[in-house]
């Protein structure tokens, strides 16, 4: 069965009995929706109301302040809106583990591993000053060209821990 075949086959409730599903989190993604939302309308709108407020556009307070702002806002706006791209396809982002291999489907794009191509399977923990360790899965095809794949990174498809320790046993 093709990759494609079985996301439509589990978004149709069909799904076979081996099959282990990791369904993207939408709470987690409506959280950080709102968190994306308040943070672009915040620092745009702060940038955007000290430059209506100053008393020239282009002077050095304003230069240094305002626009910078408004440049984050402009970023931020970016990244929300990939979030809400990103939303569009809620069903049907998944991690399916097979018989054999991994199904990811991620805004409307599928890609298939067999386990016997999959090497270096690791999960990687990324910490960051100040906050909370980030889990992620990588691991390498081996047909030997190096390149790294990212199978899930944080909680986009709930713990990766859980993930990680189904996989291994498969791999």
């Amino acid at each position: 069965m093709l990759p494609h075949e079985i996301v439509s086959r589990i978004m149709q409730d069909q799904i076979d009995t081996h099959w282990i599903i990791f369904h993207y989190n939408k709470k987690r993604s409506v959280f950080m929706l709102l968190y994306k939302l308040f943070f672009t309308a915040f620092v745009g709108g702060m940038g955007v109301s000290l430059l209506a407020l100053s008393q020239s556009p282009f002077n050095d307070e304003t230069k240094y302040t305002a626009y910078p702002l408004i440049a984050v806002g402009a970023i931020g706006m970016l990244v929300l809106l990939h979030h809400i791209y990103t939303m569009f396809f809620l069903k049907s982002n998944m991690i399916v583990l097979t018989e054999n291999g991994v199904v990811k489907s991620v805004r409307g794009k599928t890609f298939f591993w067999e386990y016997k191509n999959m090497t270096d399977v690791k999960q990687v923990v990324s910490h960051m000053k100040n906050s909370m360790p980030v889990y992620s899965i990588e691991f390498r095809e081996a047909n030997g060209n190096g390149r790294i794949f990212e199978l899930a990174r944080g909680r986009e498809f709930g713990p990766s821990q859980n993930i990680y320790e189904v996989l291994k046993t498969k791999v």
